[in-house]
């Protein structure tokens, strides 16, 4: 009879969460709605790890939502779209062709050398990615990466820029990279851009903010409020050409063609407002200003000609998407909104349907339709933080009474087969120590694994055969020096990581015995760890470590 397993192992740090990637991974970063952009005829938005994609029925003003593309290491933070190409920040840059109707196809990426992404900008054939780290005591590092967009099917790193400060605020022209830091600015020529060259550098006293640019004009938040709209045609004496007071802070700037969409701020605890200006003549003049236009506090706002798509919520409310048509910039008119429950914190794909976990605990099914549309069913009868699964056979697990002294983990085995509804066939209940709080699920050999961890005070990991799925079973318990962070399987070995610089294999092949085979001390913090055959990767924040483990008592790195 072929034993399928389940782990679980028992920790109270950060979870490995999943999104859909063909087949189950679980080493990309779940997160909350993230930027929202547009190629003029569709929206798209991150939604965790991953983007999604939305049409608005200009008759009823209604949403439709859906078709899901492959993930990203992170939540989409940051976008900016040139011509058919967009450019996307979620940990690493990458660049999205949306010429075809389908789903965005990955062009290019790149990661910042160090440290996280904290901007982009585009304009010409160029794309700036602005990053930045620091020890978060005295030192920090920041530049920008300079990205050819010349070639739509193979754009490329041709430059990088080593900025002055720290956390400046960036801007492009056609042709210069400017850098705004602590009212100075300095101004770069991108004519060569494999060479930027620094062509300026005054001070600029109230400036604050680049807030957008249409060709060669910027638009420069002072103080004051303004908005200065500042010609760079001559980038080495650039010259403000016009002003303009908007009711309030402008928290966002869209130029469509000869107007000014801004969301403007509606102060703490209060609804944000929309304004709009028509900036066709010399003189900007104000079209409309709709105040507490919106419910709650943008995160953030992206528009065409005719609609805005605005991520909406606040404290109290989650995350939603709502459309507003501008066609009548005089009138502008709330539509549609498309509200996200609860956070996506872990998902598990099988071919085209995919198993889902939410922050309420609640799981659903998603089935992805060739036309990149999405039927999304709720299973009732389950509760889930964490999902898994092995062909038509879900492994939904949560830990119970989180919070109290007396808690339990609770793995529930769904049939999810094609044309049936899901229903629960198994269940197993294991006691968990005190302050057990997190859980992980993962695939092991021809098994499952499901981890729930406590850093400090649990340090076990438990195998769980669930070769009846009616009838889960609880096999054996392995001991752990430490408490895992993070873990990853290939074939009958888990490798296990504590966050910092100690790493186990465990061998899972005796479902009755598995046992702890190996341990290594790491040179580098390791709070990421993936496996790939016999080799472990221990992913630090500027490092990999690959480690032969073919002889997993004495795993070595290479």
């Amino acid at each position: 009879m072929r034993i399928v397993q389940v782990l679980i192992a028992v920790t109270t740090a950060a979870v490995c969460l999943a999104e859909p990637c063909g087949t189950p991974v679980h080493d990309w970063q779940a997160g909350d709605m993230g930027t929202v952009f547009t190629d003029g005829q569709r929206f798209f938005f991150g939604l965790g790890s991953a983007l999604g994609v939305a049409t608005v029925d200009q008759d009823t003003m209604s949403l439709d939502v859906g078709g899901y593309s492959r993930p990203f290491p992170t939540t989409p933070a940051y976008s900016v779209v040139n011509g058919s190409q967009a450019i996307v920040g979620a940990g690493s840059v990458q660049v999205l062709d949306l010429s075809q109707t389908g789903n965005p196809i990955t062009t290019f990426e790149v990661w910042p050398p160090q440290g996280w992404l904290i901007g982009l900008r585009s304009a010409g054939t160029l794309a700036a990615a602005y990053w930045w780290d620091s020890d978060f005591m005295s030192s920090w590092a920041e530049g920008v990466m300079i990205i050819d967009l010349s070639d739509p099917s193979q754009p490329e790193l041709i430059g990088e820029i080593d900025t002055p400060g720290s956390e400046g605020k960036i801007q492009m022209t056609p042709d210069s990279f400017l850098y705004l830091f602590q009212e100075r600015l300095w101004v770069y020529d991108l004519s060569q851009p494999e060479a930027p060259a620094l062509v300026a550098e005054t001070d600029r006293p109230g400036w604050k903010d680049l807030v957008a640019a249409d060709g060669d004009t910027v638009i420069v938040r002072s103080s004051d409020g303004q908005l200065l709209f500042v010609d760079f045609a001559d980038p080495t004496s650039p010259e403000v050409v016009a002003t303009y007071q908007p009711a309030a802070r402008a928290k966002s700037v869209q130029w469509i063609a000869g107007t000014l969409v801004m969301v403007v701020d509606g102060g703490y605890g209060n609804d944000d407002s929309l304004e709009i200006v028509d900036v066709s003549t010399a003189t900007p003049t104000r079209v409309s200003f709709s105040e507490g236009f919106f419910d709650g506090s943008l995160s953030d706002f992206t528009c065409t000609s005719e609609f805005c798509l605005a991520v909406e919520g606040d404290s109290a409310s989650p995350d939603r998407l709502r459309i507003a048509d501008i066609k009548d910039p005089a009138l502008p008119t709330l539509g549609d909104s498309v509200s996200f429950p609860s956070r996506v914190v872990d998902l598990a794909a099988s071919g085209s349907t995919v198993a889902a976990a939410d922050r309420d605990g609640r799981l659903w099914m998603l089935d992805l339709g060739p036309d990149g549309q999405t039927d999304q069913r709720l299973v009732t009868g389950v509760e889930a933080s964490r999902v898994d699964r092995q062909g038509n056979t879900v492994f939904a697990g949560v830990v119970l009474n989180r919070y109290l002294d007396e808690k339990s983990y609770r793995l529930q085995v769904v049939d999810a087969g094609p044309g049936v509804e899901p229903e629960v066939v198994g269940e197993l209940e294991v006691a968990l120590p005190d302050y057990s709080i997190g859980e992980w699920l993962q695939a092991v050999g021809d098994g499952w694994v499901a981890i729930a961890y406590d850093q400090r005070y649990s340090d076990r990991l438990e195998l769980i055969d669930v070769s009846d799925p009616s009838r889960p079973v609880l096999t054996s318990t392995v001991r752990l020096s430490f408490g895992p962070k993070e873990a990853a399987a290939a074939g009958d070995l888990v490798a296990l990581t504590d966050g910092y610089r100690r790493l186990a294999v465990v061998d899972v092949s005796d479902s009755a015995n598995s046992a702890l085979v190996g341990s290594i001390e790491l040179d580098v913090w390791a709070d990421r760890v993936a496996a790939w055959g016999r080799y472990v990767f221990a992913v630090g924040q500027d490092e990999v470590v690959v480690i032969d483990a073919g002889n997993p008592r004495q795993p070595e790195p290479i």
